[in-house]
């Protein structure tokens, strides 16, 4: 069970396991088992975009019908994917837009995404190679991350944090494309805890995480619906923050 930051006493001793807040989040994710499991199949067997995947094969690594995984596919990647001969494209921006909110590099290639702070790391759980990522909306100086399948390898500033919103609010969503607007806008990271402080005044049932602590929350959370997809190991070798 990760730790959540207390603004008073930083030593605080982790909380016990499947409290309210984990068990509401393990059954958000539960209720959105077809997408979670779809959405880790495009990601693990695109390798992040990097190259295409046969929508068959992409069914059946998520266990569900090509047209329901197509359909599905429509909606959770309505800006980023497309489908062409029986192939599934996933295509991230390459240039920033104004609704970008991170910046990712994995390999060679510098993506802009929206979506919110578990998204990134959801695509290094199910990728090969490290996710070097970087904040775009904060005021301050971003926050940046590298993080892989196995772990956070790197965090600047140390002391950052990553906010997780109260769970009954990803239970109260109907449609995919609602997340966005009623859980991703608020999903973000901070330079730390400090710096959350108004974050945590608006959401006071959400928690704000060390990036360690939340990586392993987010796998805790995923391992169960999605563990035989995680990706183990990684290709690349050498690892540190990379200058642009």
């Amino acid at each position: 069970m990760p730790k959540e930051i207390d603004m008073t006493r930083p030593n605080k001793q982790a909380q016990p396991a499947e409290d309210a807040f984990t068990r509401g989040w393990k059954a958000a994710l539960k209720a959105w088992a077809p997408s979670v499991r779809i959405t880790s199949a495009v990601f693990k067997l695109t390798n992040g975009g990097e190259k295409p995947a046969r929508l068959t094969e992409i069914a059946l690594a998520a266990g569900y019908p090509p047209e329901r995984t197509a359909a599905l596919i429509g909606q959770i990647f309505s800006r980023t994917a497309r489908t062409t001969d029986g192939l599934i494209y996933l295509e991230m921006p390459t240039t920033r837009e104004s609704s970008s909110r991170f910046e990712l590099r994995i390999g060679d290639r510098t993506l802009y995404t929206a979506g919110c702070a578990p998204d990134q790391f959801w695509i290094a759980l199910f990728t090969g190679e490290p996710v070097e990522l970087s904040t775009l909306l904060q005021a301050g100086p971003p926050v940046k991350v590298i993080v892989t399948s196995a772990g956070v390898k790197f965090v600047e500033p140390t002391e950052a944090v990553v906010g997780l919103i109260n769970p009954i609010a990803i239970q109260a969503v109907d449609r995919i494309e609602e997340f966005d607007q009623s859980v991703c806008i608020y999903q973000t990271f901070y330079a730390s805890a400090a710096a959350g402080a108004l974050w945590k005044r608006q959401h006071p049932r959400g928690r704000l995480l060390t990036v360690e602590d939340f990586f392993d929350f987010w796998r805790q959370l995923l391992t169960p619906i999605v563990g035989d997809l995680m990706v183990v190991g990684q290709r690349s070798s050498s690892i540190g923050w990379r200058s642009a």
